[in-house]
């Protein structure tokens, strides 16, 4: 079952790719219940010891050339700002607050407990237990949470309250980088239907031979090997960047939420 959803209609000049487009609004959010095919992820992953901060960067890193174009799509826009998902922006600013990080506190006790566990382990089993903790929070869609259409909450929040597909992806992020993953082997991806523009959102994290997908609606994470479940990647973003993709058959640019 998918929640509730909005859809708006934004202009937006996209001057790191020098085009106009058509950007969609839509904000949905998808069941765990939903049934979901997945595999087992292959052991290993890039992990490194530093901890970039909170502020997007002034510069900019491509995607890797290894990601997926069919589960996916081309990414045909690169931008230095969040200006087109400020939900994405207001986050980071509380996220910061919050020391989501760990870099000069860790948030609350279970906050601390589940970063302390995952430093202690591999970075195979660090997905693994990021995905399965993380997951057993309750979903709950936005309107029942915050009584708004689409909240990105912070992982502190989600620990308290639970929330929808957004939020688990987020929590994922921020665990794994306070973990010390680096910044540019994760993405926290949104996608849509084509035609009905209901979206999904998960977390990507390039590990060693691919990209793995850390999804709320599966078990474990997995390679995917097309489009995740009929989903048309719409942009990825990392604390550093914003990347817009474009499908073949799925042109439309959507945004989750705009505040």
């Amino acid at each position: 079952m998918l929640g509730q959803f909005y859809i708006g209609v934004l202009w937006a000049r996209i001057a790191a790719a020098g085009l106009m487009m058509l950007a969609v609004v839509a904000s949905a959010h998808a069941d765990p219940t939903a049934t979901s095919v997945a595999q087992s992820p292959a052991a290993g992953s890039t992990v490194a010891s530093d901890i970039r901060g909170l502020s997007p960067a002034k510069t900019t890193t491509s995607l890797a050339e290894d990601l997926d174009l069919v589960a996916f799509g081309r990414v045909v826009a690169e931008l230095d700002n969040f200006d087109l998902v400020p939900a994405w922006r207001h986050l980071l600013q509380r996220a910061t607050a919050q020391d989501a990080l760990c870099q000069h506190g860790c948030g609350s006790p279970t906050w601390r407990a589940l970063i302390a566990d995952l430093r202690s382990l591999s970075p195979a089993a660090q997905l693994d237990l990021v995905q399965q903790r993380l997951n057993r929070l309750p979903y709950r869609d936005d309107m029942t949470n915050w009584h708004q259409i689409d909240y990105w909450a912070t992982p502190e929040e989600f620990l308290r309250k639970g929330g929808d597909c957004e939020d688990y992806a987020i929590a994922k992020y921020f665990a794994l980088r306070a973990a010390g993953w680096r910044v540019d082997d994760l993405r926290v991806m949104l996608s849509h239907r084509r035609g009905d523009f209901l979206g999904h959102a998960y977390l990507i994290v390039r590990a060693s031979g691919g990209w793995l997908v850390l999804d709320n609606r599966a078990l474990v994470p997995y390679r995917p090997v097309g489009p995740i479940d009929g989903l048309w990647a719409g942009y990825s973003l990392n604390e550093i960047s914003l990347w817009i993709h474009r499908n073949i058959v799925a042109p439309d640019f959507v945004v989750s939420s705009i505040h």
